[in-house]
This record gives C-alpha cells, sequence and structure tokens, in this order.
C-alpha cells in the first residue's frame, strides 16, 4: 500500500480535493491493518516527511494553500487512525502494558538495537551473500559470518534498482531526487541501529521507537526510495531522444568496464579485503565467524561477478538504446531478464518447496498419534515437552495445546506464573544440575497443576518418547 499511499498524497499535493483525503485516509488505514503494525509505523515516517517536503515546494502559493493542503492531510491521517483503531488500540494497549516486552529488560536500548543491521549487511545489500548465508533446507551448511545470531534472509533488493538510483542522482538531479536519497539515507542510518550512535537520537526522542526491536526492518524504505529514483531515471533516459548526450553514452560504457575491472580486482584481492574489512570493522569476529567468512569467499565470487555482469549488461544496453542499436522494448526485455535471472538466484537460497508429511521438522511421528489418542477423553489438557529434538511449538502444529511453546511476545503475567524458560513447571521433579529426572514428582508440581498440565513428554533413549502423566491435573 505505500506506493499507493505515496501516488494520492502526491496528487493531494497537487489539487486538493476533500475525496482524495478520504482517498489517502483509506489506503493509510489499510496500512495499519496490515500484519506488521511496525512496517507501517515506519510507512507513516516516510508519508510524513513526504508531505513536508511538497508543502516546502508550495510555500510560494500563499498561506490559504498550505493551510487546506495541511488540514486535508490532518484529515487523512485521523481516518486512517480511527480505521486502523481496531488494531492499533489492542495492539498499543498489548505491548506497553500487556506483553513481556513492556518490561524494562525489553524495552532497553540493547533490546531495541537487537537484531539490527550491520556494515556486513549493508555490503550484502550490493553483493547479496557478502556477509555469507545458511545453506540447505535444514541450514545444514552455514557461511554466515555477520554479528546477528544467525541470518535468514537477505536485505538485498537487485542491483539495478540501486545501480539507476545512483545514475539518477549523476544524470537527473532533482528536488525529488534529494528526497528519496535523504529518505533512503534515513532508513540506512534507522537500520544500522547499534552500529550507529545516532540511533540514541531516535530511542530517546521519537515516540514507539523504544517499543520495537530489530531496526533492519525498516530497510523495505531504502528499496522503495531506491526504486523510486531507479524509475524516475529511467522515465527521465527515456524521454531524451535517441542519440542525443553523446559524451554522456560513452560515459555508460566506461561504467560497464569499470564495473568489470572492479570485479575482477575484488576476485584477485578477496582474501586480503576481508581481512582488512574484519581488522578496520570486525576486530572482534568470533573465530567460528572467521571461519565461516573464509568458507563464504567461494559464493561471495561467484555472486560478485552475477551483480557485475547484470550490472554491465544493464549500463551497455542504456548505451546501446542511446546509440540507437536498440529500441525500447529490447531495452524492457534486457532489464526484465536481468532482474529475473538475478532474484530467482537470490531466492533460492531461502525458499524451497517442501513435502511437511516427510521433512524431519515438521512430520508427525508416533509421539502424536499417542498424545491425540488420550487427548479424546480430556481434550482441554495440555502437553508439556522436554524433548530436544522436536521445536518447542511442534505439538501445536497439529492441535496439540502446549503449556511452553515458544512466542517472545506472549503475555508477561504467564512468563512470570511459568517462570523464566519455565522453570516453575520444573520444580520439585527436574534437577537441572545433575541431570536427573523423577517422574515420581510431578505431581506435586502446583504450577502443572493450574497450568493443566497433564502429559508430558520425556526422552527416553535412543529417540524414543515417554509420555508421562499427571493424574493431579
Amino acid at each position: 500500500f505505500l506506493p499507493l499511499a505515496f501516488a494520492l498524497l502526491e496528487t493531494l499535493m497537487e489539487t486538493p480535493r476533500v475525496w482524495k483525503a478520504a482517498l489517502l485516509g483509506g489506503v493509510m488505514g489499510l496500512l495499519i491493518l496490515t500484519s506488521h503494525v511496525q512496517m507501517a509505523y515506519y510507512s507513516y515516517w516516510a508519508l510524513g516527511l513526504w508531505f513536508l517536503y511538497r508543502l516546502f515546494t508550495v510555500w510560494g502559493n500563499g498561506g490559504m494553500a498550505l493551510s487546506l493542503r495541511s488540514t486535508l492531510f490532518v484529515v487523512s491521517v485521523a481516518l486512517a487512525l480511527g480505521l486502523g483503531l481496531v488494531q492499533l488500540l489492542p495492539s498499543y494497549k498489548f505491548t506497553t502494558a500487556q506483553s513481556v516486552r513492556s518490561g524494562v529488560a525489553r524495552t532497553s536500548y540493547e533490546y531495541a538495537t537487537s537484531w539490527s543491521m550491520h556494515p556486513e549487511e549493508v555490503a550484502g545489500m550490493i553483493v547479496p551473500s557478502f556477509q555469507g548465508f545458511q545453506k540447505g533446507i535444514g541450514f545444514e551448511d552455514n557461511y554466515y559470518w555477520g554479528r546477528n545470531p544467525f541470518k535468514l534472509n537477505s536485505e538485498y533488493n537487485g542491483i539495478l534498482p540501486i545501480l539507476f538510483a545512483i545514475l539518477a542522482v549523476a544524470m537527473y538531479r532533482s528536488g525529488r531526487t534529494w528526497f528519496f536519497l535523504g529518505l533512503g539515507a534515513l532508513a540506512l542510518v534507522y537500520a544500522l541501529g547499534a552500529d550507529r550512535p545516532l540511533y540514541h537520537l531516535f530511542y530517546s526522542f521519537v515516540p514507539g521507537v523504544k517499543n520495537f526491536r530489530a531496526p533492519g526492518m525498516i530497510v523495505f524504505l531504502f528499496a522503495f526510495a531506491a526504486c523510486t529514483m531507479a524509475s524516475g531515471f529511467l522515465s527521465s533516459f527515456l524521454d531524451e531522444p535517441a542519440g542525443t548526450k553523446k559524451q554522456n553514452c560513452m560515459r555508460l560504457l566506461y561504467a560497464a568496464g569499470a564495473v568489470i575491472a572492479c570485479a575482477l580486482f575484488v576476485t584477485i584481492v578477496a582474501k586480503p579485503l576481508f581481512d582488512l574489512w574484519k581488522s578496520v570493522l570486525y576486530p572482534s569476529i568470533p573465530q567460528d565467524r572467521y571461519d565461516n567468512l573464509v568458507k563464504n569467499i567461494p559464493a561471495f565470487t561467484r555472486d560478485l561477478w552475477r551483480v557485475a555482469i547484470i550490472a554491465a549488461a544493464a549500463l551497455a544496453g542504456l548505451w546501446m538504446y542511446r546509440t540507437r542499436r536498440i529500441g525500447s522494448a529490447a531495452l524492457a526485455g534486457l532489464l526484465a531478464l536481468a532482474v529475473v535471472v538475478d532474484s530467482t538466484v537470490v531466492d533460492a537460497r531461502y525458499i524451497a518447496t517442501i513435502d511437511p508429511a516427510t521433512y524431519p521438522v515438521l512430520a508427525q511421528d508416533a509421539s502424536v498419534a499417542e498424545l491425540k489418542e488420550k487427548l479424546k477423553t480430556d481434550p482441554d489438557a495440555r502437553a508439556l515437552t522436554m524433548l530436544s529434538s522436536h521445536a518447542p511449538n511442534y505439538y501445536a502444529m497439529f492441535g496439540i495445546r502446549s503449556a511452553n511453546g515458544a512466542h517472545n511476545n506472549e503475555l508477561k503475567s504467564y512468563e512470570a506464573f511459568r517462570g523464566q524458560n519455565g522453570l516453575n513447571f520444573l520444580e520439585g521433579w527436574v534437577d537441572l544440575n545433575a541431570g536427573r529426572i523423577d517422574p515420581e514428582g510431578i505431581g506435586r508440581n502446583n504450577f502443572l497443576k493450574v497450568a493443566g498440565v497433564k502429559y508430558i513428554l520425556i526422552p527416553a533413549g535412543e529417540g524414543n518418547i515417554h509420555i508421562a502423566e499427571n493424574t493431579a491435573a
């Protein structure tokens, strides 16, 4: 909805009308009703900044024009908040008063900056495997050497939007170009979170920031800004008559050659280059992460050449179009093919088709059928798993109520009840220090009684699972 909201805001600023404000408010309300309030929050930042920029551009139209546009924008925001209140208000109350994230520990600066982007991820926006990745359906091979605990995604949005955004700044600068360049820079600075002291300003002075973590999620605004600048470049480029500005034509070929030369140089000095990066930007890298760095160099080199070839081909395509060697349809086909190839290769690392009935982590094992049979007589009973071989939410996937599933945003009252990491559920029958389990003590645990935990899954050796029954529940 963000591009549509920008388009509606633009037309409202051009010719202010009440019905346009209503449409804008409706789309902004839909932004709130999407699945992630944090993304809508960042989108509102971008829309607010665009409104201020456009207000500045019409400053010379007089006070009445400014007042009318400002009033209609306020009406749009009020309408959006009214439409989104059904989701916004419960979310706000939950995150500020009822969730575990409302406590001091989870509104701290350290928590708010967790899952930030880091310089490695920024470089990965140019060459997607720069920071490594976790390979395979079960992530059997780990190539990730960055600073987050693990990496299941890439911030890479394609090389062409960034390349064309750079060309927009170089060839067709305008006020809007500078605005979106600033928006992209703002998103990038914010996304870096813990690595940049400027984030303290956001955390201390911008309402709502301390209630969120993972500042790297704002990077979609960088992608939006880059794509907007890239589309502006292509529009201006295609609008110019073919054969004009021959000096710029040759510069496109020079740039293509420079890209290939740069890729060749980086390939030759890849290991020293990464060692320099480690020394200057990541001196505290653990040894296992450094081993991943070295292991990742071949994958990085392959990605580097794919990106370089795509960028050089795009630049050559622009040159051929400008010199009348190809038409606009051929140029569009070349760029579309480059985008499809690039995105397909990157997406293949993170998207795979599996059969949940046979995939080890998801497939139903014998204990599921046994539990379901037992629950026929007491469908409201809960289970507690002590199995390291199963994910915390494994049994919930089959409709079995679990007392110790993982959510990380649960009610803080329930977290206090079960104890940190569910320790209260283990009181009296599990000796963590000795590694012993006493099933006879299960009935004496009052937390299990109150939680309605009737069945406890205990490892029985050699992959077997024992289901102990809590007769006191």
